[in-house]
């Protein structure tokens, strides 16, 4: 019922920052609770798995990871349709990520739980919906040249934790990872102004210049991901074919659909 709930509230800020506001004085209360706890009962609590998923969304149980969906919930699945990460429930048609900042993996939510990490407190990061179109200025040509990548499409992600900017390529066999130094992406931001406000672990600066394309987009991280899986089963030949070159259309027409006023 609650995701439901939440799911009405649509694009509605003013609802979300009450959402969000409650939250944070739920976590104020249950922290003082913890605090006032004795050793023997916060463990007889903590192994009560609803409880201590509860905890740790809070981000009250530092040293614990998030309990899986699965103890949780009895299937993955409830009649096909997908479920929380975090929470286990089903989830409607909509639905949100959040990034791990230290493992830089995504987890598909609920927009409740979402709204829950959407604190500075949180471990998690929300993934936002922003969807920004880069224009290439002075120096564009000569930054993309100097990262020496061998490919014509590829996505760029900066680390909060580590500082470094892991750079993916898209291809047949999946997203391969490699590195980017600060020295070179500070080139492409000096060409790209837009990327100074590029939120760190949960946003993508994606490029695509696919037989002269010149396709530059901030994302939301799960997006570039998609964009990954789509080049990846459309993948033939030695440079991807007419099928990836149709996705790469689709994809990127799409984006421009809901680009961020």
């Amino acid at each position: 019922m609650i995701p439901e709930l939440v799911e009405r509230l649509g694009d509605d800020e003013n609802a979300r920052a009450l959402v969000r506001e409650v939250l944070s004085f739920h976590r104020e209360g249950l922290e003082k609770i913890v605090a006032a706890l004795d050793e023997d009962t916060k463990k007889k609590l903590l192994d009560d798995p609803l409880v201590r998923s509860i905890f740790d969304l809070h981000d009250l149980l530092p040293d614990e990871s998030l309990v899986p969906a699965h103890r949780l919930v009895s299937k993955k699945k409830n009649n096909l349709q997908d479920v929380c990460e975090l929470c286990g429930v089903p989830m409607g048609e909509r639905h949100d990520h959040v990034v791990d900042p230290k493992t830089g993996s995504v987890q598909c939510t609920c927009i409740a739980c979402a709204l829950l990490m959407d604190t500075p407190a949180s471990k998690l990061r929300r993934v936002p919906d922003r969807v920004v179109r880069v224009s290439p200025g002075e120096g564009a040509e000569e930054a993309w040249r100097a990262l020496g990548i061998p490919v014509a499409i590829a996505f760029f992600v900066k680390s909060s934790v580590t500082g470094e900017v892991r750079t993916l390529y898209p291809g047949a066999i999946g997203a391969t990872t490699a590195s980017t130094t600060r020295e070179a992406f500070g080139a492409l931001e000096a060409a790209h102004p837009e990327l100074s406000a590029m939120a760190p672990d949960v946003e993508a600066f994606v490029v695509s210049r696919v037989e002269g394309a010149r396709e530059h987009w901030i994302c939301g991280v799960h997006r570039a991901y998609e964009l990954a899986g789509r080049v990846r089963t459309k993948w033939t030949g030695f440079s991807g074919g007419d099928g990836v070159r149709a996705e790469l259309a689709a994809f990127f027409g799409a984006l421009a659909k809901e680009v961020s006023s």
